[in-house]
């Protein structure tokens, strides 16, 4: 049964998403059953991004559903959580505009989490770019944040934004047939994945946007350790999954993040309960109101005679 407050959620067939490849198809977190999920929670969570969000294979390990089960341990009088993992690989900020109608409106969610940063950053190792170039399409994902950004204007639901992991590329076993080549674009790749990151940062401050630096926590203790946590160059694994949520979560507790989702689910739940009370109630009522010489239904779904 989906109840006040609870949405009906109806995925549109079409949109700006239909003619790019890349998204053009649900993500893979995306299913009657998560739906289904969705519309039965009273606390709503669209986790949204490239491959850092899809995570680490089985979903049951990814950081998204890792965080789910955090959060309803934390809020456990509040009824349901659902948290959603709308992960694309390779989709960037411009795809994440694109999807907002399908994959993050529909469910009315109290807590958009996203991140872009490791599909934006990419650079294809036969690109060429020289500076000019990597700083016109730093300039074009800045201004795609700022347009993701205005997307929630008016929009009833808080924001987390994290940076993902490090990234090596000189790890890359891909592209070493050629090493001067190799050698410039990990030069290029990790001054400019440093570039976006820096650019991120700023633009979470000056919205106010809650961020979580997975980075820099991934490296706290140094590359040696960072490289504990990941699976191959550019990819968290399973413990980085683990810790990725683990951040999260307490960011979203130390920043009050869902405290008032919290308490309107709390209150709902409490109106949920009244409202089913007084509708057993009416329900014996009728019962006792019944003459004793009605013919009662017999358990063998005959009718007999009292």
């Amino acid at each position: 049964m989906v109840t006040a407050g609870r949405p009906i959620i109806h995925i549109p067939t079409a949109g700006e998403w239909s003619n790019d490849p890349v998204v053009r198809d649900w993500p893979e977190g995306i299913d009657r059953h998560s739906i289904a999920k969705m519309e039965n929670s009273n606390i709503r969570v669209v986790c949204i991004g490239d491959e850092a969000t899809v995570s680490v294979s089985p979903v049951e390990l990814s950081w998204p559903m890792l965080l789910e089960s955090h959060l309803q341990k934390k809020f456990t009088d509040c009824g349901r959580i659902g948290v959603i993992n709308c992960g694309i690989k390779g989709c960037g900020i411009a795809g994440g505009i694109k999807r907002f109608s399908r994959d993050i409106a529909p469910f009315t969610p109290q807590l958009v989490i996203f991140s872009f940063a490791i599909a934006d950053a990419l650079l294809n190792m036969n690109d060429t770019a020289d500076e000019n170039n990597l700083t016109e399409r730093l300039a074009t994902l800045t201004a795609d944040f700022e347009k993701f950004v205005l997307l929630f204007d008016g929009v009833n639901c808080k924001l987390l934004c994290w940076l993902p992991n490090p990234i090596y590329p000189q790890e890359n076993t891909e592209g070493r047939y050629n090493p001067e080549a190799f050698k410039n674009w990990c030069a290029r790749q990790i001054q400019f994945y440093d570039l976006l990151q820096s650019s991120i940062r700023k633009c979470c401050e000056k919205h106010g946007i809650e961020l979580v630096d997975a980075r820099s926590l991934f490296e706290v203790s140094g590359a040696k350790s960072a490289q504990k946590w990941m699976s191959g160059w550019l990819m968290h694994n399973e413990q980085g999954a683990m810790n990725i949520a683990n951040w999260l979560m307490d960011r979203i507790v130390s920043a009050k993040l869902l405290d008032d989702a919290y308490a309107k689910a709390v209150e709902a739940q409490a109106a949920d309960a009244l409202k089913a009370a007084a509708q057993e109630e009416g329900e014996d009522s009728k019962d006792e109101n019944v003459p004793a010489d009605v013919q009662a239904v017999s358990t063998d779904g005959g009718v007999s005679a009292e």
